[in-house]
């Protein structure tokens, strides 16, 4: 059955889905975006391709790397990981770290703040905004990364949560580990408001999200708080403490 903190997750996922498919006025004219899983779109707004609104780049494959090639932390540079998108941030607490020899072979991957890294293989679909990098990074095999963007990244971020991430489901190639190619993520058709709109939706989202996730965590408390509770009161009655 449904929890409670699975149904705010759904309601969040609805929040941004609608919010980057038909944007915040309900009474905007439509029309058809041509893309049969989008439906319609505000009159106003692009459809556009991945490759039209970014450059996007992956670890080319005889620049690949070894765990020959992995140094202790402060030797080299960092090698993002799917591990480290957590809830759709970068966590930098537990990294790998590659030789500079091979950080400095793929220039073209080297990360920066505001870049977007999506994954492309076996969890496909996690995505997250660099933002506070600690130090220098590169990616693993498993990511691209979305560079030159020229739309609203936290925008591209929220697009990418939600019906490109879907989308991705019925790309994914390979029966063991699911994949999506670079191409496809390239040839990937987007919609796109104004610029204007698009720093409207994002900061609408980010306060949604933020109560949404704030709810979810609430939940996650009381839950807890019940299990301390209930292995109290077993505790109490097995030893005698409380009597039935």
């Amino acid at each position: 059955p449904e929890t409670k903190s699975d149904a705010y997750t759904r309601v969040k996922a609805s929040v941004i889905n609608r919010a980057v498919t038909r944007g915040l006025n309900p009474n905007v004219t439509l029309k058809d975006s041509g893309i049969e899983w989008i439906g319609m779109i505000p009159e106003h707004w692009e459809v556009k391709r991945v490759k039209d609104i970014t450059s996007l780049y992956g670890r080319i494959g005889f620049r690949g790397y070894t765990t020959d090639d992995l140094v202790e932390e402060g030797k080299g540079a960092i090698t993002l990981s799917p591990t480290n998108i957590i809830d759709g941030k970068i966590d930098y607490k537990k990294c790998s770290y590659l030789s500079w020899e091979k950080y400095y072979e793929s220039p073209e991957i080297m990360v920066e703040n505001g870049d977007i890294v999506l994954v492309k293989t076996a969890s496909v679909g996690k995505c997250a905004l660099v933002e506070n990098l600690p130090l220098e990074a590169t990616l693993n095999p498993q990511f691209v990364i979305f560079k030159q963007i020229t739309c609203n990244s936290k925008f591209l971020i929220y697009i990418l949560q939600s019906y490109v991430q879907n989308y991705m489901n019925v790309l994914k190639i390979g029966s063991v580990v699911p994949t999506i190619s670079q191409a496809q993520i390239y040839n990937f058709k987007i919609t796109l408001p104004p610029l204007s709109e698009q720093q409207e939706i994002t900061t609408y989202l980010d306060t949604k999200c933020s109560e949404i996730d704030k709810a979810i965590d609430n939940i996650g408390k009381q839950i807890d708080a019940l299990k301390r509770l209930k292995r109290s009161l077993i505790n109490e009655v097995v030893t005698g403490k409380r009597k039935i």
